[in-house]
């Protein structure tokens, strides 16, 4: 999905996950201003003009056909901005999913209700033979997360010696396989 993609929309009990687009910059960089948003990602969150060239591209990258970002808003107020799911290449031959989720949308299993409809889609709709994500070990709510979609840690695989790789199949995913 690329700028104001008309990509898949997805809808959950509690959510509604659109494509990012332009429009959702503002709010993208706020959440990344938050310290604990960002504090097990590298990133150029400190500097403000680098930070918005940064989080910019990627809104505006063409990611491939039916990968992308999608944006978490709650079904009865669809312009409130939660935070992002991701789908996208990891520049190693995978495909990477990721979430991002505003401090007063943590806590309640957003992440964990976004993901999965991504990543039913991403093994499922696109059949990719596996998602990853490469996590901190000290990021618990990120860990948890895709342990409750069904990835399976990989000590080793990661190409960050920092992270643990997080690896998620068709199989592994809870509830009907898609």
């Amino acid at each position: 999905m690329g700028p104001e993609s008309l990509g898949p929309v997805f809808e959950t009990a509690r959510l509604r996950l659109r494509p990012r687009g332009r429009g959702d910059l503002a709010a993208c960089l706020a959440m990344d201003r938050e310290p604990e948003t960002t504090r097990w990602i590298a990133g150029p969150w400190a500097d403000p003009v680098a930070h918005e060239a940064f989080v910019r591209a990627r809104i505006e990258a063409e990611h491939g056909e039916g990968l992308g970002y999608w944006v978490l808003a709650p079904r009865e107020a669809p312009e409130r901005f939660l935070g992002w799911v991701m789908l996208t290449p990891d520049g190693a031959g995978e495909i990477e999913i990721g979430w991002r989720l505003a401090r007063a949308a943590r806590g309640g299993g957003l992440a964990t209700e976004a993901a999965l409809p991504v990543a039913r889609h991403g093994l499922g709709a696109l059949g990719l033979p596996r998602l990853v994500a490469d996590i901190m070990p000290g990021n618990a709510g990120s860990r948890r997360v895709a342990e409750k979609i069904g990835m399976r840690p990989r000590p080793g695989e990661s190409p960050d010696p920092a992270c643990l790789r997080h690896v998620l199949t068709a199989a592994d995913l809870p509830g009907p396989t898609p």
